[in-house]
């Protein structure tokens, strides 16, 4: 699935970083964002598949990410 969004930093459960989607929509990626993208508020292009998981984060679908990009 293809999304647009923000990168956020969220500073909860030990602080992780997730995607939120144009629509509003919350994801949390299961792999690590490139180390270039880690600002909050950048925005992104992202292809993402939902990951069935139980996980500490309660904030939003985990996804993998199999590319991301900054968006222009």
């Amino acid at each position: 699935m293809k999304i647009e969004g923000n990168i956020v930093y969220l500073d909860m459960e030990g602080g992780f970083w997730g995607i939120i989607a144009s629509n509003g929509e919350k994801f949390v990626p299961i792999n690590a964002l490139p180390d270039d993208l880690k600002m909050d508020g950048q925005p992104v292009t992202a292809d993402v598949e939902p990951v069935q998981m139980l996980g500490v984060t309660m904030w939003g679908e985990h996804v993998k990410v199999n590319s991301i990009d900054r968006k222009n």
